[in-house]
């Protein structure tokens, strides 16, 4: 093996390794949290809870999804724009973000309010994608939403208009660069460099959803000795504690963790084994 072969093992064994890591923390997030009856909820912390996804009573209570128009309480995105850099020829996601609005989860024993931290005016957004985000959801900051499909809506080549959804996206969404395409598209078959695929996934009131986050009062006075209700409580993304919305069961969302600590350990194991052939060279 090759000084270059071992820098590249050492480079993908990285990758692996913060792959794996990223997904065994979304499994022991969900996993090693109970769910819990939103009636039993009475103190701030994390929590997870399981429900049907209500509107919030008051004003403002659904947004339209910026790329299909649908009606809902939350939409998140992913942008993909088509690579020939190289030899190599793939997608490459240069953002994801999201918008909500604040709604309720009822479980039948009682409601509780959400508040997953962006809205249409100001969204959360990152062009500096996590690696090992779960497939089809968006993950910024901490905050992850996940959906059954993370749809494609829209996918447009670099010469061609962009739908009007399209470009009033762009120009409120920051961090995205201009589409270019390549002087060797006019010759090329297939998909052209610096083609964009729009995807959007959203969560529409009745939905069944998943839900992890962190429980404080709607008033702010979190009193270690103070006994909550759930009408006086709101589900939030705060500190370090992981939130998830998704649309999926736990199940599923455990099924697509599971291979982060397989992965993790792999990719370190392949780490370890290019510094020791480096440093015995």
């Amino acid at each position: 093996m090759s000084i270059e072969v071992a820098l590249i093992a050492f480079v993908l064994g990285g990758f692996a390794t913060t792959w794996g890591y990223k997904r065994r923390a979304y499994h022991q997030a969900i996993a090693g949290t109970p769910t819990s009856r939103i009636l039993d909820v009475d103190e701030p912390g994390l929590v997870e809870v399981k429900g049907e996804v209500v509107e919030a009573a008051d004003g403002n209570s659904k947004l339209q999804a910026p790329l299909s128009g649908t009606a809902c309480v939350a939409a998140g995105w992913e942008v993909e724009e088509w690579d020939e850099t190289g030899d190599n020829s793939d997608w490459r996601t240069i953002a994801e973000g999201y918008d909500s609005v604040p709604f309720r989860v009822d479980d039948g024993s009682a409601e509780i309010r959400v508040e997953p931290g962006a809205d249409a005016d100001s969204s959360s957004w990152t062009s500096n994608v996590s690696l090992g985000d779960l497939d089809h959801s968006v993950s910024v900051d901490g905050k992850t939403l996940d959906f059954q499909t993370l749809g494609v809506r829209h996918q447009v080549a670099p010469d061609d208009p962009k739908p009007a959804r399209v470009e009033e996206f762009e120009l409120r969404a920051p961090g995205i660069d201009e589409q270019t395409g390549s002087m060797f598209n006019a010759i090329d078959f297939g998909n052209a460099h610096g083609e964009r695929k729009y995807s959007e996934g959203v969560v529409e009131p009745g939905d069944s959803v998943y839900l992890l986050g962190t429980v404080e009062p709607t008033d702010g006075d979190a009193h270690p000795d103070r006994r909550l209700r759930p009408e006086d409580a709101v589900v939030t993304p705060a500190g370090d504690d992981e939130f998830i919305l998704s649309t999926r069961s736990e199940d599923e969302l455990l099924s697509k963790a599971r291979y982060g600590l397989p992965a993790m350990v792999v990719g370190a194991m392949v780490m370890a084994a290019s510094v020791l052939y480096a440093v015995g060279l």
